[in-house]
């Protein structure tokens, strides 16, 4: 294979954090085949993946992982492992910004929720437990059924409420600030970016294909062969 097409090969692989063997390479003839191949390792559609595929897919959503904070947080790559602390590049708990920012450039669907001080916690509770004596304390009085409960909610329902409002307020601290990058991967992997459709995959092939080989959109096609219509060395 001629520099086209080891660049092109290595964008692929660089592209999609996959690793073609030489056989593998030797039978791309067409785009098609490099898509179907890529497809059978990282395809979202694909059920009752083995265990050499899930180990895959967390590879892949550490990849992602990496490549985002080393654009946001200006990182060496190398610094970057699974058991690199959180810590390191988000220093202070309460940075909420920086969070939030990781979150929304990932594009994850699920994502750890800050959560309140330890101390707001603890007075969490003790509210909790005083709002509990409060609402019944229509028993003591032996009131009515009907009347306790009233009372019960009379009280519980604000409280509650205003726990809720106060709770939202100060959860500003990082929920895995002691935790290290490994655990993440596991919401890295509800990003919009590492759901892989076959569709999806041969829309960012065909892009990787046109720039680097320098060819006109209106050429490609899946079937094209690319020494023989291409003429890729």
């Amino acid at each position: 294979m001629g520099l086209d097409g080891i660049e092109l090969i290595m964008a692929t692989e660089e592209e999609f954090g996959v690793k073609f063997s030489d056989d593998e390479v030797y039978k791309f003839d067409t785009p098609a085949k490099v898509i179907d191949c890529i497809y059978e390792r990282i395809g979202q559609d694909n059920s009752g993946r083995c265990s050499s595929q899930q180990a895959f897919y967390l590879q892949q959503a550490f990849y992602l992982l990496r490549s985002t904070i080393q654009d946001i947080f200006h990182l060496d790559r190398k610094m970057i492992t699974p058991e690199t602390p959180i810590k390191s590049f988000i220093p202070d708990p309460k940075d909420e910004k920086s969070w939030i920012e990781l979150r929304n450039v990932l594009g994850v669907r699920s994502w750890p929720k800050l959560r309140m001080p330890v101390w707001l916690q603890k007075v969490q509770i003790i509210s909790l437990i005083f709002i509990v004596i409060l609402s019944f304390w229509g028993l003591s009085y032996k009131l009515s059924i009907g009347a306790a409960a009233l009372s019960s909610i009379m009280i519980a329902l604000p409280g509650c409420g205003f726990m809720y409002i106060i709770a939202t307020i100060f959860s500003n601290i990082i929920p895995c600030h002691d935790g290290c990058i490994k655990d993440l991967i596991k919401y890295v992997q509800t990003a919009e970016k590492f759901q892989f459709t076959r569709e999806k995959i041969a829309n960012v092939f065909r892009q990787i294909v046109i720039e680097q080989l320098g060819i006109d959109e209106s050429q490609y096609r899946e079937d094209a062969r690319f020494i023989e219509d291409w003429g890729v060395g």
